[in-house]
Protein backbone atom coordinates (compact mmCIF):
# COMPACT_ATOMS: atom_id res chain seq x y z
CA UNK A 1 0.00 0.00 0.00
CA UNK A 2 1.48 3.28 -1.22
CA UNK A 3 0.76 6.27 1.13
CA UNK A 4 2.32 9.50 0.19
CA UNK A 5 2.29 12.48 2.94
CA UNK A 6 3.47 16.28 1.87
CA UNK A 7 4.46 19.14 3.78
CA UNK A 8 4.77 22.17 3.15
CA UNK A 9 5.89 25.00 5.50
CA UNK A 10 3.42 28.05 5.94
CA UNK A 11 6.22 30.35 7.01
CA UNK A 12 9.54 30.89 5.66
CA UNK A 13 12.44 29.61 8.00
CA UNK A 14 14.61 32.85 8.76
CA UNK A 15 18.15 32.67 9.62
CA UNK A 16 20.61 35.17 11.51
CA UNK A 17 24.44 34.78 11.99
CA UNK A 18 27.44 37.02 13.79
CA UNK A 19 27.83 40.36 12.48
CA UNK A 20 31.17 40.51 14.69
CA UNK A 21 33.45 42.32 12.67
CA UNK A 22 36.67 40.76 14.05
CA UNK A 23 35.13 37.11 13.02
CA UNK A 24 34.45 38.16 9.92
CA UNK A 25 37.98 39.59 8.71
CA UNK A 26 39.62 36.59 10.28
CA UNK A 27 37.17 33.68 8.30
CA UNK A 28 39.15 32.21 5.47
CA UNK A 29 36.11 30.97 3.64
CA UNK A 30 33.14 32.33 2.54
CA UNK A 31 30.73 29.35 4.55
CA UNK A 32 27.90 31.83 6.07
CA UNK A 33 28.36 31.39 10.33
CA UNK A 34 24.15 30.83 11.08
CA UNK A 35 24.16 31.43 14.87
CA UNK A 36 20.19 31.19 14.96
CA UNK A 37 17.58 29.45 12.83
CA UNK A 38 13.89 29.37 12.79
CA UNK A 39 12.21 26.21 13.53
CA UNK A 40 9.05 28.16 12.86
CA UNK A 41 5.82 28.14 15.05
CA UNK A 42 4.09 24.91 16.42
CA UNK A 43 0.85 23.54 17.94
CA UNK A 44 0.28 25.16 21.31
CA UNK A 45 3.38 27.23 21.23
CA UNK A 46 2.42 31.16 21.71
CA UNK A 47 5.57 32.33 19.89
CA UNK A 48 8.28 31.25 16.86
CA UNK A 49 11.02 29.08 18.25
CA UNK A 50 14.75 28.85 17.57
CA UNK A 51 17.78 26.80 17.69
CA UNK A 52 20.93 28.62 18.00
CA UNK A 53 24.57 27.49 17.56
CA UNK A 54 27.74 28.98 19.02
CA UNK A 55 31.59 27.89 17.68
CA UNK A 56 34.37 28.41 18.57
CA UNK A 57 38.02 30.30 17.59
CA UNK A 58 38.20 28.16 14.62
CA UNK A 59 34.41 28.77 13.70
CA UNK A 60 33.96 24.52 14.58
CA UNK A 61 30.32 24.40 15.91
CA UNK A 62 30.85 23.29 19.59
CA UNK A 63 26.89 23.91 20.93
CA UNK A 64 23.57 23.74 19.05
CA UNK A 65 20.44 24.55 21.73
CA UNK A 66 16.82 23.99 21.24
CA UNK A 67 15.30 21.15 19.71
CA UNK A 68 11.70 19.31 19.14
CA UNK A 69 11.05 16.41 21.30
CA UNK A 70 8.66 13.69 21.00
CA UNK A 71 6.71 12.24 23.67
CA UNK A 72 5.39 9.29 23.49
CA UNK A 73 2.98 6.95 23.04
CA UNK A 74 1.34 9.80 21.19
CA UNK A 75 3.93 11.53 19.83
CA UNK A 76 3.05 15.02 21.12
CA UNK A 77 5.74 17.14 20.10
CA UNK A 78 7.30 20.28 22.22
CA UNK A 79 10.32 22.46 21.84
CA UNK A 80 12.54 22.07 24.49
CA UNK A 81 16.04 23.99 26.24
CA UNK A 82 17.64 20.11 25.26
CA UNK A 83 21.72 21.26 23.82
CA UNK A 84 23.87 19.38 22.15
CA UNK A 85 27.88 19.95 23.00
CA UNK A 86 30.57 19.14 20.53
CA UNK A 87 34.32 19.15 21.88
CA UNK A 88 37.13 18.64 19.73
CA UNK A 89 40.55 16.56 20.32
CA UNK A 90 42.52 16.66 17.24
CA UNK A 91 40.58 14.99 14.93
CA UNK A 92 38.12 13.52 17.12
CA UNK A 93 34.73 14.82 18.23
CA UNK A 94 32.34 13.85 21.18
CA UNK A 95 29.08 14.97 20.99
CA UNK A 96 26.61 14.82 23.46
CA UNK A 97 23.15 15.76 24.63
CA UNK A 98 22.25 17.68 27.63
CA UNK A 99 19.58 19.42 29.37
CA UNK A 100 18.73 21.97 32.17
CA UNK A 101 15.40 21.48 32.70
CA UNK A 102 14.58 20.32 36.16
CA UNK A 103 11.41 18.40 34.37
CA UNK A 104 13.03 15.99 33.05
CA UNK A 105 16.25 14.33 31.91
CA UNK A 106 17.56 12.85 28.41
CA UNK A 107 20.39 10.56 27.74
CA UNK A 108 23.70 11.57 26.57
CA UNK A 109 23.70 8.89 23.34
CA UNK A 110 27.44 10.27 23.16
CA UNK A 111 28.62 9.56 19.57
CA UNK A 112 32.18 9.84 18.46
CA UNK A 113 33.12 10.77 15.17
CA UNK A 114 36.97 10.77 13.67
CA UNK A 115 38.09 13.85 10.98
CA UNK A 116 40.17 12.62 7.90
CA UNK A 117 42.62 15.40 7.23
CA UNK A 118 40.20 17.32 5.03
CA UNK A 119 37.78 17.60 8.35
CA UNK A 120 35.68 15.33 6.49
CA UNK A 121 33.93 12.44 8.63
CA UNK A 122 35.91 9.50 8.65
CA UNK A 123 34.08 6.84 11.31
CA UNK A 124 30.97 7.79 13.33
CA UNK A 125 30.75 5.82 16.41
CA UNK A 126 26.62 5.76 17.84
CA UNK A 127 25.84 4.66 21.15
CA UNK A 128 23.10 3.55 23.44
CA UNK A 129 23.83 3.14 26.93
CA UNK A 130 19.89 1.63 27.72
CA UNK A 131 20.71 -0.65 24.57
CA UNK A 132 23.48 -1.89 23.50
CA UNK A 133 21.73 -4.23 20.69
CA UNK A 134 21.52 -0.42 18.42
CA UNK A 135 24.91 0.65 18.63
CA UNK A 136 26.72 1.01 15.65
CA UNK A 137 29.62 2.16 13.30
CA UNK A 138 29.42 3.97 10.76
CA UNK A 139 32.42 4.62 7.77
CA UNK A 140 32.15 7.26 4.83
CA UNK A 141 34.10 7.17 1.59
CA UNK A 142 34.91 9.86 -0.31
CA UNK A 143 35.87 9.95 -4.02
CA UNK A 144 37.03 13.53 -5.62
CA UNK A 145 36.71 15.28 -2.54
CA UNK A 146 32.53 13.80 -2.33
CA UNK A 147 30.99 11.83 -0.37
CA UNK A 148 30.15 8.43 -2.06
CA UNK A 149 29.14 5.80 0.53
CA UNK A 150 28.55 5.16 4.22
CA UNK A 151 28.53 1.88 5.54
CA UNK A 152 26.75 1.20 8.40
CA UNK A 153 27.80 -1.94 10.73
CA UNK A 154 25.71 -3.01 13.74
CA UNK A 155 28.49 -5.63 15.61
CA UNK A 156 25.86 -6.42 18.51
CA UNK A 157 22.69 -7.28 16.01
CA UNK A 158 23.26 -10.52 14.57
CA UNK A 159 21.12 -12.54 11.98
CA UNK A 160 22.62 -15.61 11.85
CA UNK A 161 24.28 -18.26 14.09
CA UNK A 162 26.70 -20.07 11.96
CA UNK A 163 29.65 -17.56 12.13
CA UNK A 164 31.14 -14.90 13.97
CA UNK A 165 31.12 -12.10 11.30
CA UNK A 166 27.21 -12.19 10.82
CA UNK A 167 25.81 -9.12 11.84
CA UNK A 168 23.04 -6.75 10.44
CA UNK A 169 24.39 -3.63 7.96
CA UNK A 170 23.24 -0.78 5.65
CA UNK A 171 25.31 0.57 3.05
CA UNK A 172 24.52 4.06 1.53
CA UNK A 173 25.35 5.44 -1.87
CA UNK A 174 25.80 8.65 -2.65
CA UNK A 175 24.85 10.42 -6.50
CA UNK A 176 25.53 13.82 -7.94
CA UNK A 177 24.37 15.81 -10.08
CA UNK A 178 26.35 18.53 -12.81
CA UNK A 179 26.07 21.44 -10.31
CA UNK A 180 27.63 18.94 -7.42
CA UNK A 181 24.32 19.32 -5.75
CA UNK A 182 23.44 15.56 -4.08
CA UNK A 183 20.37 14.69 -5.87
CA UNK A 184 19.84 11.23 -4.50
CA UNK A 185 20.75 8.24 -1.95
CA UNK A 186 20.40 4.85 -2.23
CA UNK A 187 20.55 2.95 0.98
CA UNK A 188 20.38 -1.38 1.05
CA UNK A 189 19.89 -3.73 4.37
CA UNK A 190 22.73 -6.21 4.11
CA UNK A 191 23.27 -9.85 5.45
CA UNK A 192 26.45 -11.13 3.68
CA UNK A 193 27.25 -8.81 1.89
CA UNK A 194 23.86 -9.30 -0.03
CA UNK A 195 21.30 -6.36 -0.23
CA UNK A 196 17.89 -7.68 1.48
CA UNK A 197 15.21 -6.88 3.42
CA UNK A 198 15.17 -2.43 3.50
CA UNK A 199 15.56 -0.36 0.80
CA UNK A 200 15.26 3.28 1.14
CA UNK A 201 15.92 5.89 -1.74
CA UNK A 202 16.37 9.66 -0.51
CA UNK A 203 15.53 11.95 -3.36
CA UNK A 204 16.54 15.45 -3.20
CA UNK A 205 15.38 17.99 -5.92
CA UNK A 206 14.34 21.78 -7.00
CA UNK A 207 17.50 23.05 -6.06
CA UNK A 208 18.33 26.88 -5.81
CA UNK A 209 21.39 28.83 -6.97
CA UNK A 210 21.97 30.23 -3.33
CA UNK A 211 25.33 29.45 -0.83
CA UNK A 212 24.72 26.44 0.86
CA UNK A 213 24.30 28.25 4.79
CA UNK A 214 24.23 24.62 6.12
CA UNK A 215 27.84 23.58 5.35
CA UNK A 216 29.48 24.26 9.08
CA UNK A 217 26.83 22.09 10.43
CA UNK A 218 27.02 18.79 8.64
CA UNK A 219 28.32 17.20 12.17
CA UNK A 220 24.89 17.43 13.31
CA UNK A 221 22.70 14.07 11.60
CA UNK A 222 19.60 16.56 11.31
CA UNK A 223 21.58 18.95 8.90
CA UNK A 224 23.92 16.37 7.33
CA UNK A 225 22.64 15.82 4.37
CA UNK A 226 21.53 19.55 3.48
CA UNK A 227 25.14 20.30 4.68
CA UNK A 228 26.63 18.27 1.88
CA UNK A 229 25.68 20.04 -1.50
CA UNK A 230 26.91 23.73 -2.84
CA UNK A 231 23.00 24.54 -2.75
CA UNK A 232 19.88 24.00 -0.94
CA UNK A 233 17.71 21.43 -2.05
CA UNK A 234 13.27 22.61 -1.85
CA UNK A 235 12.13 19.29 -1.86
CA UNK A 236 12.67 15.65 -0.70
CA UNK A 237 11.14 12.78 -1.28
CA UNK A 238 11.68 9.27 0.66
CA UNK A 239 10.37 6.10 -0.59
CA UNK A 240 10.67 2.72 1.33
CA UNK A 241 10.79 -0.64 0.10
CA UNK A 242 10.83 -4.32 2.39
CA UNK A 243 11.43 -7.23 0.33
CA UNK A 244 11.47 -5.09 -2.93
CA UNK A 245 7.95 -3.81 -1.99
CA UNK A 246 6.82 -0.29 -2.22
CA UNK A 247 6.12 0.44 1.51
CA UNK A 248 5.66 3.77 1.62
CA UNK A 249 6.49 7.66 -0.08
CA UNK A 250 7.16 10.55 1.83
CA UNK A 251 7.49 14.56 0.46
CA UNK A 252 8.50 17.30 2.37
CA UNK A 253 8.58 20.87 0.68
CA UNK A 254 10.12 24.32 1.97
CA UNK A 255 10.35 28.07 0.62
CA UNK A 256 13.02 30.30 1.75
CA UNK A 257 13.83 34.13 1.66
CA UNK A 258 16.40 35.12 -0.65
CA UNK A 259 18.14 38.61 -0.63
CA UNK A 260 18.90 40.19 -4.44
CA UNK A 261 21.58 38.29 -4.88
CA UNK A 262 19.40 35.09 -4.79
CA UNK A 263 20.62 34.00 -1.57
CA UNK A 264 19.27 32.68 0.99
CA UNK A 265 18.77 35.45 3.52
CA UNK A 266 21.40 35.98 5.86
CA UNK A 267 20.58 38.65 8.57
Amino acid sequence: MKHILTFLTLGILLFSCSNNEEESENNQDNDPLITKMSQGFQLGLPTESYTYFEYDNSKRLIKRTGEFVEVPPKGLRFFSDIYTSLVYDNNRVTIENFTDSNLFTIPKNTIYITLNNSMQIEKKEITYITNNHYCKTLFYKYSNNKLVEIKTTLPDNAYGATGPNEFLSFIEKFYYDSNGNLARTESFQQEYGINKGEKIVRIFGDYDNSINPWKRLYLIDDDFYRSISKNNFRKYTEIYYLNDMLISTNEASWVFLYDSNGNILID
